[in-house]
Order: structure tokens, then sequence, then C-alpha cells
């Protein structure tokens, strides 16, 4: 049997708000594909911050580029965070016949 193809698809982070959008479609790529799904977790972080009352800070590098300072409070909202989002995608991806599995590091 030969190998399937790597399909990398990469969502951001509001798609675990509303992940059975993107099952589906996966779902009906796996019988062509080795698919993994990489995703991020800002509008999860967001509410977090909200949440636990915590101002997010943001830095411009000199060529405008912005980015989210990252301290302890930031790691600590940025696990929470990516953990739900990998599990709602999980759970979605599972119902639909998917076999999902989280990986983090």
């Amino acid at each position: 049997m030969a190998e399937k193809p790597i399909l990398i698809i990469k969502v951001g982070g509001s798609i675990a708000n509303t992940p059975d959008a993107i099952a589906q479609d996966i779902a009906a790529l796996q019988s062509k594909y080795s698919i993994i799904v990489v995703h991020g977790c800002s509008a999860q972080m967001n509410e977090l911050y909200d949440k636990f009352g915590i101002t997010p800070k943001f830095i411009t590098s000199p060529t405008g580029f912005k980015s989210r300072y990252t301290n302890a409070d930031t790691i600590k909202i940025y696990n929470l965070a990516i953990q739900n989002a990998s599990t709602s995608i999980i759970l979605s991806l599972q119902k639909v016949g998917v076999n999902a599995v989280g990986l983090s590091g």
C-alpha cells in the first residue's frame, strides 16, 4: 500500500470556537492524505485575559511587526488556551470519524 502524502492545514485559533466547521472537510480529505492540523489560540487567550482581569501587553519591532509580550502570566494563559483549543478541535474531529490526537511541545 502506498504511503499517503502529508497535508498540513494551518487554522487560526478562532476555529477552536467553531471546530465543526472544518471537521467535515478534514474527514473528507483523510482518505487521500495524512493530515496535520496546526492551530493558534489567540481568541482563547483573549477570553482568558478578560476572565482573569489581565491586560495583555504587545510590543512593536522597529519594522512594525507586532508581537504579544510574553511573561509568566502570558505563559500560564497560553498553556490553558492552547489546551482548550486543541481539545475542542480533537473532539470535533473524533465525532466525524477522524482518529485525531493532540501534540504539544
